[in-house]
């Protein structure tokens, strides 16, 4: 869901480090701090964010600022890439404006590599397993855009419904899994033939998560505050009801081993009795909530550790990532960010996490 659409103006953060260097087994943590046109980049166990990178770009002799919805770390992990719109775009209405980009950064230096001008309202950006090809979602357009990695370049539009508004998405068994926001359903692009699938689930989802072999898709409802796993093969649908506690999830993510979903609980974002502050963790097998933490305040996005030791949630609201411990779902660190953190990435020695 986009935060964006309140703009406050502020002044350019700058980076606080022209290089960072993680430690070779550590993980580092990349947020879209939506608000603040910047990204934030953590390293595992630091208490403060290592470097924070400013994404406005020198144009005519002016600053155009970037406000990036969405970060993904490429598979190999030496990429970063983020969807973002000016300011102006926003202040505009989204009307004829051609002022969107995929930014794409090394995730080593954190300087910017590329800037890829597309449109659609972006919302997500993700990768296929090889990193070959990322996929973009222009809610707008109704659109899925698969983009060239290598050469920075558009090579297929998948078309979607009519006001489908597809907003996250994953990649998973050789087809691009994609929550229809507009569309209350969930679907499924085979990348070989280009077909698109979609299976109703009745609500609105904001992200998906699935299986690797692609056999089975997970949501969550924002509307109904409901998780939702999907049978791609018999397209079966099982809902399971949040507590009473949950004020309306966003960002779902299957954790290694696909045992553990995690569901952030993010609800209105009007600092209002509805606004959620919960992440949930639910038994795949069991198909159950097992337990729940307090995070920041409009919780959004979710990514967890490949080992599945940690787990981290943003804030948006409260402009902070929750550092969890799965073991015992307490917070190991609570790490302030820039305004508005809505997606989160990770990398680690083996690269981006899916």
């Amino acid at each position: 869901m986009r935060i964006g659409w309140i703009i406050v103006a502020s002044g350019l953060l700058q980076a606080c480090s022209d290089e960072v260097t993680p430690a070779a087994t550590g993980s580092r943590v990349f947020v879209a701090d939506e608000r603040a046109g910047t990204l934030s980049v953590i390293d595992e166990g630091a208490a403060h964010p290592v470097a924070t990178v400013d994404l406005a770009e020198s144009r005519d002799g002016a600053t155009v600022r970037y406000l990036p919805h969405n970060v993904q770390v490429s598979p190999d992990g030496r990429e970063v890439w983020a969807t973002a719109a000016s300011s102006e775009f926003y202040m505009s209405g989204y009307a004829g404006r051609d002022d969107e980009q995929v930014i794409v950064l090394d995730a080593t230096t954190l300087a910017v590599l590329a800037r890829i001008p597309l449109r659609g309202l972006l919302a997500h950006v993700v990768f296929d397993a090889a990193g070959r090809f990322a996929y973009v979602t222009a809610s707008n357009a109704d659109t899925v855009i698969e983009v060239d990695a290598a050469t920075r370049r558009e090579t297929r539009r998948f078309r979607l419904g009519v006001r489908a508004a597809p907003h996250g998405a994953r990649v998973c068994g050789g087809r691009v899994f994609v929550a229809s926001s507009g569309g209350r359903s969930v679907a499924a692009i085979d990348l070989a033939t280009g077909a698109v699938e979609e299976v109703r689930v009745d609500g609105v989802p904001i992200q998906v998560a699935c299986t690797p072999d692609g056999a089975t898709a997970f949501t969550a409802l924002q509307d109904q505050r409901v998780v939702v796993r999907v049978d791609m093969a018999s397209r079966a649908v099982t809902r399971l009801a949040l507590p009473d506690t949950a004020r309306g999830p966003a960002q779902v993510y299957l954790g290694p081993g696909g045992s553990r979903l995690w569901v952030a609980d993010q609800g209105s974002l009007t600092f209002s009795a509805r606004t959620g502050n919960r992440l949930y963790e639910v038994d795949v097998a069991g198909w159950r909530v097992l337990r729940s933490a307090e995070v920041g305040l409009g919780a959004h996005g979710v990514v967890a550790s490949r080992d599945g030791a940690r787990v981290y949630v943003t804030g948006s609201l409260e402009n902070n990532v929750a550092v969890l411990d799965t073991a015992t779902l307490s917070q190991l660190a609570t790490v302030a960010v820039g305004r508005g953190p809505n997606g989160i990435s990770l990398r680690d020695a083996l690269g981006g996490a899916p």
